[in-house]
This record gives structure tokens, sequence and C-alpha cells, in this order.
């Protein structure tokens, strides 16, 4: 038997190769890592409640993208790759709030 037929449904690639994870907390700085789990957390949430996959919410690399760019607008996160406008319209005033709330509570424990 290969290793395709004894991997989790989901864990291949189309290729047949394992997709690679990445470990946003050995990539991030601890600060980033802090605010890009609230916003996870927050997407859990909303896909919970929508009954959806988080990955449709926003993705981790979106997550990541947005705490390392510090977005704090609708125009800016509109320009993150593979977020269109639709998601901007339903998502942004979270999010964004969670990015704010998040920024100012580091900002008061330096």
């Amino acid at each position: 038997m290969t290793t395709a037929e004894h991997a989790p449904m989901g864990d291949l690639a189309k290729t047949g190769r394992k997709k690679s994870q990445v470990d946003y907390k050995e990539i991030l700085s601890p600060e980033d890592f802090s605010v890009y789990a609230e916003l996870r957390n927050l997407r859990k949430q909303i896909a919970e409640d929508e009954g959806i996959p988080a990955y449709a919410v926003f993705t981790n690399a979106q997550l990541a993208w947005m705490v390392t760019d510090n977005i704090c607008s609708n125009t800016a996160l509109s320009a993150g790759k593979g977020i269109g406008q639709a998601r901007v319209e339903k998502y942004s005033a979270q999010f964004l709030s969670c990015l704010e709330q998040c920024r100012k509570k580091q900002h008061l424990e330096q």
C-alpha cells in the first residue's frame, strides 16, 4: 500500500503529495501570533454560526497577511490575494474591529 492509501482524506493534494503546512507560531512574532490567534477565533465563530468551513471566511494565510501588513481599511483588505468584494462587505467590520482592538491592547501592554 502507498502512503496515499493510509493518509486521511483531505491531507493529500491532487498530486498525491502531502500539502505543506505552515506553522504560523514559528514564522510570526509572538505579538503578531497573538493577534493571528484572535482572528482565528473570530473566524471559527463566524464559520460555526454560518455553517461553513473556516477557510471559506478567510484562509490562514489571509489572516496572517492581515496581521503582518497591518490591515486597517476595507480598501487594504480588498487588496489581499483571493479576497473579493463580497467577503470584504460581509466580514470586514468584524475583522477590522478585532485587529484594532488587538493593536490597542498590545499598545497598552507596552
